[in-house]
């Protein structure tokens, strides 16, 4: 996205986003994939995936050549600007959005990652997100040294998909007893993200992530987060069926989060 191409697709960024990217919060409220639940239905929401977009766009083959990978960036830039031109916002019905922090990873550039993480934050505020760009954000701004915001998305990641983070660090993922809202939760959408994006996380900071996993006060969200859903499978609508998924809202997007992208 730093290319000329880009620049007329990024200008909101320019006044003022470019020089607080390292600071830019990691979490924000959403009110898409979870909140649906609160009013007209309960069952699950088919949503689309990076792995399953991965997948797709590389024919089933991941990108390796930084040349292919580049090209890629390139083309779902361009066609999300397009897009922008033509219908005064960005629809991006198939989630290519998600792929773009990923792919500058996987092209070992970290610092356009956290300019894709960036404009992602300022341009879908209300975006739910996908767990897997949620993992690579965090790894993001690991590598920059932004602990802070790296444990904040490292919640987000854990609670966005609760096998996934059991998966990358190597420990053990049985179902869980749950209402699992969406494609995006359950333990097949785990099993299908790329050993190549998992790959992506060096010694230093797995050993960062599983110490941040594992200490109590992310495993009391966790536990609380798996009660919720797991009540929310036979909770009816109705005022306790609202107050869950509220509570559950603010497990993964804390209020003192939220402020920070005005």
């Amino acid at each position: 996205m730093r290319g000329a191409c880009a620049v007329s697709w990024v200008c909101c960024l320019v006044n003022g986003m470019a020089s607080r990217l390292l600071k830019i919060p990691a979490l924000w409220y959403s009110r898409n994939v979870d909140t649906r639940s609160q009013h007209s239905r309960v069952q699950a929401i088919t949503a689309p995936t990076v792995a399953s977009l991965i997948r797709a766009s590389c024919m089933d083959e991941f990108p390796t050549d930084p040349r292919t990978i580049r090209a890629r960036i390139r083309r779902y830039e361009r066609t999300l600007r397009h897009e922008q031109e033509r219908f005064g916002c960005m629809r991006d019905g198939g989630g290519t959005r998600y792929l773009l922090g990923p792919l500058y990873l996987l092209l070992g550039d970290t610092a356009g990652a956290l300019w894709s993480f960036a404009w992602f934050a300022q341009t879908f505020p209300d975006d739910s997100g996908d767990p897997v760009h949620f993992l690579c954000w965090t790894l993001a701004l690991y590598r920059t040294g932004d602990l802070k915001h790296a444990t904040v998305t490292l919640r987000q990641t854990m609670l966005s998909n609760l096998y996934l983070l059991p998966r990358l660090l190597g420990l053990p993922q049985d179902p869980i007893d749950m209402w699992h809202a969406s494609n995006l939760a359950e333990k097949a959408y785990s099993d299908d993200v790329p050993n190549e994006v998992l790959a992506l996380w060096e010694p230093p900071a797995l050993h960062w992530a599983h110490t941040v996993y594992v200490r109590a006060p992310m495993q009391r969200v966790r536990r609380r987060y798996i009660a919720i859903y797991h009540q929310l499978q036979t909770e009816p609508l109705g005022p306790t069926r609202y107050r869950l998924v509220d509570e559950a809202m603010h497990l993964k997007y804390p209020p003192r989060t939220r402020a920070g992208l005005a």
